[in-house]
């Protein structure tokens, strides 16, 4: 249906003219007239949806005036047409609506749709009207709110009682501000509000509209936030934010009031060879569980940390005693320690507990916890699945370990100029007949200022550090050229031994170094004998295929220190393991120890049983030789024959051809 226009114009020609147009574009025209009487009657009579309306008409009466009886009366929208533009016809004009009621209708429109909740107070402050989002937010209907004040059941702390003749009186004509709104149900939520006093042209406060917003998800969202930058994502525990916060609020609070404070510091043992071996999945599940029971064994007042990786730290305030941090390691090693069920295979997994106690061990939140992690080591170094305290002496063993890592480090990064790191090799010798049958290449560190490091002092801590990774690939490298030279120089082959680490075993790519490394120096595959331990291997996810990758490659693979370890008959009998050694342990009181006589025996037997061949190290009497060769061990090495000697040496011993004899 087109919309019904009347159209009120004095001028004949312009009237007909516009009801023309107005019907050409689909719009009926009701009616044309030319005086403000009859606009008001015809208004009346046919109801139209506009008047167009001249305001300059025949007769005392003008347009603005009918306009205002139309508008009153009948709430018909007027539209005013004129050619005058003086500001006394518009002033007329707009003095002719006592309401606009487009505003109207659009103010009308807000007030209903808008999500945030709205009420209109009187002066007094009362409730005159609420919007449909007040009783939707709030949970109270429109009609029993009415003549109520907000602070009696909307607010959960009301406003002071002179608030609003403040808000009166102040320079800034509103106020807003978080509050707490409390619902019908009695359920409260975090609201920003606005409050603004409406004043008349007098400039007299008539009334107030409050406004307000839920922010609860405003809020939910910032403590999510602040909780992700405080808290481990994996455990939910405190993160390396919240520790450095919490040890300096305990710290100051432990100098207050003179009761000790400890620091433990828990690192769990062989984490990356699980995680390794069972996947990232495991080793998360793993690290989860260890988080709650760690957390089962403190107290509410305790705070456990995930530093990242394997280690926790844990702030033990208000200790009673002193001795009492270590009857919480205890509990938290026995917890740890439980097994658990990762795949559908039981894992245990140990740790190690440095103890740290304010003030004696540190005054300080960083002298605490270097404190703290040096025990930790100290632990570690005395055998794992165990804890220490803290003590003076162990700062120097901190600062030397540190310095052997940079140390190490840096010659690794500068070796090619300063030839800090060199190899030397110990002859493998037939027992019966003193000819060397193969050499063991070893490691050694000459440092510019402390002179020859031993492989004891450095070993450790470049596997503890992952630099035995590069320093392994070094070694081999240098071998393989070391083995090249000894063939170019008219050297008949030989069986050369590089001791290879866990963590190179572990690492997917280690089989294509090796194969990198033969094409790179030409070495023969064969000749070449990587030595693993028994718990490298049990360490390892798959080492069934790894070792018959390296068979494949044509590289021997022989099983070092065999005896000391938890050793497992199924890893002689399914894997391709060409060689066992003999430890050193089981040689040393050779012979007139009936014990390692035994053991050495079986191990003798086993390795013939299985077609193994065998070589005993630590091999430095005639008499350790002699009962060797009994028990039926044909090859060994040891000091007896030689020291390990420098390449050119080696090869020098070799072009003698003399037998290895006592020395």
């Amino acid at each position: 249906m087109s919309a019904k226009i009347l159209v009120v114009e004095d001028e004949r020609i312009v009237a007909l003219d516009l009801a023309h147009g107005l019907e050409h574009l689909g719009y009926e025209v009701v009616g044309m007239v030319a005086s403000a009487a009859d606009a008001v009657r015809m208004a009346r009579e046919h109801r139209p949806d506009v008047v167009l309306m001249d305001i300059h008409l025949d007769g005392a009466i003008d347009g603005t005036v009918a306009g205002r009886e139309i508008l009153e009366q009948l709430r018909i929208p007027v539209v005013y047409l004129t050619a005058y533009a003086e500001p006394e016809t518009q002033a007329r004009a707009e003095a002719s609506r006592p309401l606009h009621e487009q505003q109207q209708r659009q103010a009308n429109a807000v007030f209903q749709t808008m999500a945030e909740g709205i009420a209109i107070l009187d002066h007094d402050g009362l409730i005159t009207s609420v919007n449909p989002a007040f009783t939707t937010l709030t949970g109270h209907a429109a009609e029993a709110v009415l003549g109520r004040h907000p602070d009696d059941f909307l607010h959960l702390r009301g406003h002071s009682a002179d608030f609003y003749r403040l808000l009166d009186d102040a320079p800034v004509a509103y106020w807003q501000g978080e509050i707490d709104i409390r619902r019908a149900d009695a359920i409260t939520f975090p609201a920003w509000q606005h409050v603004c006093p409406v004043r008349d042209q007098a400039g007299q406060v008539t009334h107030y509209v409050l406004t307000f917003s839920d922010i609860s998800l405003i809020r939910s969202a910032e403590a999510h936030i602040h909780h992700l930058a405080f808290h481990d994502a994996l455990t939910g525990l405190g993160n390396r934010h919240m520790l450095r916060g919490r040890l300096e609020e305990e710290i100051h609070r432990a100098s207050r009031t003179g009761r000790p404070l400890a620091l433990l510091f828990v690192d769990l043992d062989n984490f990356k060879f699980i995680n390794d071996a069972h996947g990232h999945a495991a080793g998360d599940a793993l690290i989860s569980t260890v988080a709650q029971r760690v957390t089962a064994h403190l107290r509410g007042s305790d705070l456990a940390v995930r530093l990242g990786g394997d280690q926790f730290v844990i702030i033990v305030p208000d200790l009673p005693r002193i001795e009492d941090a270590a009857l919480i390691a205890e509990k938290l090693l026995e917890g740890i320690h439980q097994p658990l069920i990762v795949k559908g295979e039981t894992i245990q997994v140990g740790a190690c507990v440095g103890i740290a106690i304010h003030p004696d061990d540190g005054d300080n939140a960083e002298a605490l916890m270097q404190s703290a992690d040096s025990a930790m080591y100290v632990a570690k170094a005395r055998g794992r699945h165990r804890y220490a305290y803290f003590s003076a002496d162990m700062a120097e063993t901190t600062r030397e370990r540190l310095q052997v890592e940079q140390g190490l480090r840096r010659a690794l990064e500068q070796q090619p100029q300063r030839h800090e790191l060199q190899l030397e090799f110990q002859p493998v010798v037939n027992l019966a007949a003193g000819q060397i049958t193969g050499a063991e290449a070893l490691v050694r560190w000459d440092h510019p200022q402390w002179g020859r490091v031993g492989p004891t002092r450095f070993i450790q801590i470049a596997e503890d550090s992952g630099l035995i990774v590069p320093l392994g690939l070094w070694v081999l490298r240098e071998a393989c050229r070391q083995g090249v030279s000894w063939l170019a120089a008219g050297a008949p082959p030989l069986r050369l031994a590089v001791n290879v680490s866990v963590r190179q075993m572990q690492n997917d790519h280690f089989v294509e170094d090796v194969a990198q490394v033969l094409r790179e120096t030409g070495f023969p595959p064969q000749q070449l004998e990587l030595e693993i331990t028994e718990s490298t291997l049990q360490s390892m996810a798959d080492s069934r295929s790894m070792l018959g990758r390296f068979r494949h490659l044509g590289v021997k693979m022989a099983l070092d220190d065999f005896g000391t370890g938890f050793s497992s008959l199924s890893l002689l009998k399914h894997l391709a393991i060409d060689r066992i050694k003999i430890d050193r342990s089981f040689v040393i009181d050779l012979p007139g120890a009936p014990l390692d006589e035994q053991i050495t025996h079986a191990i003798v037997h086993l390795a013939s049983a299985l077609r193994l061949q065998m070589t005993a190290e630590g091999v430095e009497t005639e008499a350790q030789r002699s009962s060797l060769m009994d028990m039926g061990c044909l090859e060994g090495q040891g000091y007896l024959f030689s020291q390990p000697l420098s390449g050119g040496n080696f090869h020098a011993l070799r072009a003698s051809a003399a037998p290895m004899s006592l020395h």
